[in-house]
């Protein structure tokens, strides 16, 4: 998008995001499976492509082609988009790449242990070499035994030695899994995509609201016009304003905000 290939046809925000769900489903609809995995993330690009020869072919298939749907109409999106789309599905579909999503995951599994590392230790905060190891340190722990792995260290140290504080730390790593797996649960992306498209429709909502309302937009619109009946609606308007914030407000003088 950065390089100008914007617009109708062409690479838009909403094609990225279906490519992206597109992917995640041909990801998770595979799971142990590389060569189907590499099958159906070529589909994605070849299909945009109007090549349907690695669609599914069968009645059921999601491909509208294949599944000889009278409603099918071939994408429009342009070459030079195609070209440019080619080299990232390659990367996408690489094997190395796969072999660390068999377990359906697409999320980088250092984002994790690196979202524990900065939880303890801020980006924006300075900290010195020592703190950073600290918090690394602590990150791992959590990552690879979990909250509870801070027992063993903590009673190392002779902080720790009570019960009470260790069902606390077993909580937590409780309630840290059954967030996964809410994460994870179908419920939790389809939401997550309806969630997308509403931000989608009021970006678009409001880009368009923007352009129509501005200052003083509708009194130039009027004047260039030279409507009479907008000026009528308006004086309408004028008066029967004035006559409410004047009613029953004696000694309040009425302020003609509208000239």
């Amino acid at each position: 998008m950065r390089k100008g290939l914007t617009g109708a046809n062409r690479l838009t925000a909403d094609l990225v995001n279906r490519l992206q769900n597109y992917y995640g489903i041909a990801i998770r609809s595979h799971i142990g499976d590389k060569p189907g995995m590499i099958t159906a993330i070529t589909a994605i690009y070849c299909h945009h492509g109007n090549d349907h020869s690695y669609c599914p072919p069968s009645e059921s298939s999601w491909c509208k082609y294949n599944r000889g749907d009278p409603s099918y109409a071939p994408k429009k999106i342009q070459p030079e988009v195609l070209d440019l789309m080619e080299p990232v599905f390659e990367r996408l579909s690489d094997e190395d790449l796969l072999e660390r999503l068999q377990r359906g995951d697409t999320q980088n599994s250092n984002d994790a242990l690196h979202s524990l590392i900065w939880r303890r230790c801020p980006k924006g905060v300075f900290a010195s070499l020592e703190i950073i190891r600290f918090s690394t340190s602590l990150a791992v722990i959590q990552r690879n035994v979990g909250s509870i792995g801070l027992a063993t260290v903590l009673q190392s140290l002779g902080i720790l030695d009570t019960a009470i504080s260790e069902r606390f730390l077993e909580k937590l790593d409780v309630k840290e899994e059954n967030q996964l797996l809410k994460q994870r649960s179908v419920e939790y992306k389809r939401r997550g995509q309806v969630l997308r498209g509403m931000k989608r429709r009021e970006d678009a909502l409001w880009q368009k609201e923007t352009r129509s309302y501005e200052a003083g937009g509708f009194g130039m619109i009027e004047e260039e016009s030279g409507s009479s009946n907008c000026a009528r609606k308006r004086k309408n308007i004028q008066s029967r304003i004035y006559a409410i914030a004047g009613s029953g407000l004696e000694g309040v003088p009425k302020w003609d905000f509208l000239k």
